[in-house]
């Protein structure tokens, strides 16, 4: 069984066949299995605001890709690091908001602002965080 969007732009699917929304629109998703094709109409209403940040990376100097992130209770985002970025800390501000783990796994909690520091031999920056229902 094999599945593909005709727009990626509007929606993904992966080789087990989940489709995820990347921006409000419609698509086909075309699926082959035994020599036949189906065709499946997908209409995107609304994305996750965690999909739509997909991931937050920590440049030199630790320069953050994003200074904000907007979430959705539930969700999870991940702060990666870029090369050459040496060893850095994690910490939520208000863990019952958002939870950040040592790998910088962040999980919206509670509906409210809050703000994880990120914390570097020399410098620190700070993501700030709004978690929505």
């Amino acid at each position: 069984v094999t599945y593909r969007s005709l727009d990626t732009s509007i929606a993904k699917v992966n080789k087990n066949g989940i489709v995820t929304g990347k921006k409000k629109g419609k698509t086909t998703i075309v699926v082959k299995a035994n020599g036949k094709k189906k065709k499946v109409k997908v209409t995107i209403k609304a994305v996750n605001p965690a999909k739509d940040s997909s991931k937050i990376t920590i440049g030199k100097n630790l320069k953050l890709s994003k200074k904000k992130v907007i979430l959705k209770k539930g969700t999870k985002i991940t702060i990666g690091k870029a090369s050459g970025v040496g060893k850095v800390t994690f910490r939520s501000l208000n863990k019952k908001i958002a939870s950040v783990s040592v790998k910088g796994v962040i999980k919206a909690r509670k509906k409210g602002k809050t703000a994880v520091v990120i914390k570097g031999k020399k410098k620190t920056a700070r993501l700030k965080i709004t978690v929505k229902r």
